[in-house]
């Protein structure tokens, strides 16, 4: 009798080790790890020089850019690179707008590296948030206002994020802003 309850024991153990385990179900305690958005500001001349290049004597480094967002205003820093500045920090940390040399992904290297190309930065903004964000930059006694769009969602215990950006109301393709001063 004693073997008998042993062996039943054993089996509904069995049993309840196999029902508890699935490989079909999703995974519930999946933790996502959303990289923050920033926004890359380049400005050329009417050759389509950029003016941001720390090479170039027609360069704008130091001048007065300034941006306005959410009703308060931020003036560009410009003391160079700065790493803190694109992060996976969550939640995402607002910089205001700062020059910085843009790393860049080598795949001949398999890394990222300075690119050589200078930008002004924008941001950090949540991904992982749907918001409108109009964001006037000043530059150059010139004004252009760039709307941020960002939506978010969930399908099928996946984010779904969209992301549309707008210079004075024409669309952008990706993340980089260009400015003309003619």
């Amino acid at each position: 009798m004693r073997k008998l309850l042993s062996f039943g024991a054993t089996i509904l153990m069995g049993l309840g080790v196999l029902c508890s385990c699935s490989s079909d179900e999703p995974d519930d305690d999946m933790i996502w790890d959303i990289m923050p958005l920033y926004l890359e500001v380049d400005i050329l001349d009417s050759n389509s020089s950029s003016l941001l290049d720390p090479e170039s004597a027609a360069n704008i480094i130091g001048s007065e850019v300034s941006i306005e967002i959410d009703g308060n205003s931020y003036d560009a820093v410009w003391d160079g690179d700065d790493q803190s500045m694109l992060s996976r920090a969550l939640p995402a940390i607002f910089h205001g707008i700062r020059f910085k040399e843009m790393i860049r992904w080598n795949p001949d290297k398999k890394v990222n590296e300075p690119s050589g190309e200078w930008r002004l930065v924008i941001g950090e903004f949540p991904r992982d948030k749907s918001y409108t964000k109009d964001i006037t930059i000043r530059y150059d006694n010139k004004e252009s206002v760039v709307t941020l769009n960002n939506t978010f969602s969930w399908k099928d215990k996946k984010p779904v994020i969209v992301t549309k950006i707008f210079l004075d109301g024409a669309a952008v393709d990706g993340k980089q802003i260009v400015l003309r001063r003619d």
